[in-house]
C-alpha cells in the first residue's frame, strides 16, 4: 500500500476499522440515496455548478458514480483501489476547474443528510430529542467541513498567489533575456521554486559564457575578413599593375614584330640583290675567262710576230682592266653574302 496513504489512515485513526466500515455500509444506502437526490437538485439549480455538466443526464451519471464510490468505500474499506479512485476524482476536478469549496460543500450536504438519517432512522425520527440530536450531529459535521473548506481554499489561494508571483517574475526575467539582457538572474522565489531558480540562473550563466565565446569568435572572424579584404585589394592592385605591364609588353612586342617584319622585307630585298650580284659576278668571271682564252688563242695563232706583239700588248691592257673589275664584283658579292648572314642571325636573336 502507498506509504503516504497508510500514514493518512493512521493519522485519521481509520486503520483496522474494516468491520466498522462494513457495518456502516448496511445503514448508509438509503440515507445516501436521499442525500444524492438533494445534491442533484443543488447542482441543477446552481449556475456555477451546472456549467460543469452538459445536461441533466450528465449530472445524474456523475452523481451515480459518486454513489458507487462511497458504497464501495464502506463495503470494502479504505483499500489501495479506493485510494486510486479518489486520486482519479481529484485529477478530474482539477482538469475541469471544479474549486474545492464546491466539492467539499457537496460532501457536507451528503454527510449532513446521511448522518441525520442515520441518527434518527425510521420511527426514531418522530422523537423530538432524536431529531434534535440528528440535526445537531449533521450541523456539526457540516460546520467542520465548512471550516476545513475555508482553510483549504485559503491555502490554495495563497499557493496560487505565490505561483502567480513566481511565474510573473520568471516571465519578466525571460522578457529581459528576449531583449538581450543576459545579466538578469532570479532570486528570492518561494521554496517550492528553488530548483527552478537554480536551473534558470545556471542556464543564464551557461548562455552568457557561450555568447562571450561567440562574440570572441565573431571578432576573430571580423579580423580575418579584414585581412582577407586587405589582401584582396593588394592582389587587385598588383593584378592591375601586371595587366598594365603586359599591355606595355604587348605594345613593345607589336613594335618589335613590326621592326622584324621590316627587317625581313629588307633582308629579302638584300638577298635578291646579293643573288643577282653574285650571279653577275659569276657570269662576268666566266666571260672574262672565255675572253682571255680566246685572245690567247688569237695571239698564238697569228703568223706575224709584230701583230702578235701588238695583240699581246692589247691583251695585257684588257686583262689588266677586266681582272680588277671581276675581282671587285666578287668581293662585293662576298660582302653582301656576309651581310645577309649577319642579318639573319640578328633576326633569329630578336625572335627567339
Amino acid at each position: 500500500m502507498n506509504p503516504d496513504f497508510t500514514a493518512r489512515l493512521e493519522y485519521y485513526q481509520l486503520s483496522g476499522e474494516t468491520s466498522r466500515f462494513r457495518r456502516i455500509a448496511g445503514k448508509l444506502k438509503r440515507p445516501l440515496d436521499n442525500a444524492l437526490d438533494k445534491l442533484s437538485i443543488k447542482i441543477t439549480t446552481n449556475p456555477r455548478l451546472s456549467g460543469f455538466f452538459r445536461d441533466a443526464d450528465h449530472t445524474r451519471g456523475a452523481v451515480s458514480l459518486l454513489r458507487q464510490h462511497w458504497l464501495r468505500l464502506f463495503a470494502e474499506g479504505p483499500t489501495e483501489d479506493y485510494f486510486g479512485r479518489a486520486t482519479t476524482i481529484g485529477h478530474v476536478h482539477a482538469k475541469i476547474g471544479l474549486e474545492p469549496k464546491w466539492f467539499v460543500g457537496s460532501y457536507a450536504l451528503i454527510l449532513g443528510t446521511a448522518v441525520e438519517k442515520a441518527v434518527a432512522p425510521g420511527i426514531l425520527s418522530w422523537l423530538p430529542w432524536r431529531r434534535r440530536l440528528a440535526k445537531d450531529v449533521a450541523v456539526m459535521v457540516q460546520a467542520s467541513l465548512l471550516d476545513m473548506e475555508i482553510a483549504l481554499s485559503t491555502y490554495f489561494e495563497v499557493e496560487e498567489k505565490a505561483r502567480e508571483g513566481a511565474l510573473a517574475r520568471m516571465s519578466e526575467a525571460l522578457s529581459q533575456v528576449a531583449e538581450g539582457n543576459l545579466t538578469v538572474r532570479l532570486s528570492g522565489l518561494p521554496a517550492e521554486y528553488a530548483r527552478a531558480e537554480r536551473d534558470f540562473n545556471a542556464a543564464m550563466d551557461a548562455l552568457s559564457s557561450t555568447m562571450t565565446t561567440v562574440v570572441g569568435g565573431v571578432a576573430s572572424v571580423s579580423t580575418a575578413m579584414e585581412q582577407i579584404r586587405s589582401g584582396t585589394n593588394d592582389l587587385a592592385s598588383r593584378t592591375e599593375r601586371q595587366a598594365a605591364t603586359i599591355e606595355e609588353t604587348a605594345a613593345a612586342m607589336q613594335q618589335v614584330t613590326g621592326s622584324m617584319r621590316e627587317n625581313a622585307e629588307q633582308l629579302q630585298v638584300a638577298s635578291v640583290a646579293v643573288n643577282r650580284t653574285r650571279s653577275d659576278a659569276e657570269t662576268g668571271g666566266e666571260v672574262i675567262d672565255r675572253a682571255v682564252t680566246a685572245m690567247g688563242a688569237i695571239v698564238v695563232s697569228c703568223p706575224f710576230r709584230n701583230v702578235r706583239g701588238v695583240w699581246l700588248n692589247k691583251f695585257s691592257r684588257v686583262s689588266r682592266v677586266l681582272h680588277p673589275f671581276w675581282r671587285r664584283n666578287c668581293q662585293i658579292a662576298v660582302k653582301l653574302a656576309a651581310s645577309r648572314t649577319a642579318m639573319r642571325r640578328s633576326y633569329n636573336a630578336e625572335v627567339y
